[in-house]
């Protein structure tokens, strides 16, 4: 039980430390959004008006909470360039990024599998090769293996 609630403590930690860190990212970024989503030709009012139906007119601390608090119901908040729901986004990506990355896991548990199995099964040479095999996918950049693995499934 006392492991449980370190590791519960830890993730605790761990979330509040990714959202905080996120949050300043978000905060620091340079340029206004609401001068970004209403042109540099509107007027105050109109500005003030936006900057309150953001939220953007409270401290930052009350924001962090406030954003917090969203997340933890699953509002995501809305998108400043797209002006929609971002978890609306987000379902939208998943319907093509989920199957890439289950087609991808199958892929490589597929061909790890038995790597692993002969690895295990002769020691020496083979052995040699499975584990260059296995660290070889590291060496790789990402966008190179995509790019060739579209390039051979497209045909």
């Amino acid at each position: 039980m006392a492991f449980l609630g370190r590791r519960l403590a830890v993730l605790t930690g761990t979330a509040i430390a990714a959202t905080a860190v996120v949050f300043v990212i978000v905060q620091v970024i340079p340029g206004d959004p609401v001068r970004y989503m209403m042109g540099l030709q509107a007027d105050s009012a109109a500005m003030s008006a936006l900057r309150h139906q953001l939220g953007l007119d409270v401290a930052p601390l009350q924001r962090y909470f406030i954003w917090v608090g969203g997340l933890i119901h699953g509002d995501f908040g809305s998108s400043y360039t797209y002006r929609v729901p971002v978890g609306g986004l987000i379902a939208e990506r998943l319907q093509v990024s989920l199957p890439l990355a289950l087609y991808a896991l199958l892929l490589s548990t597929a061909v790890a599998f038995p790597v692993g199995l002969i690895a295990a099964a002769r020691r020496g040479g083979r052995r040699l090769a499975a584990d260059g095999l296995r660290s070889s996918d590291s060496r790789w950049p990402q966008f190179l293996v995509g790019a060739i693995a579209s390039r051979c499934c497209s045909r």
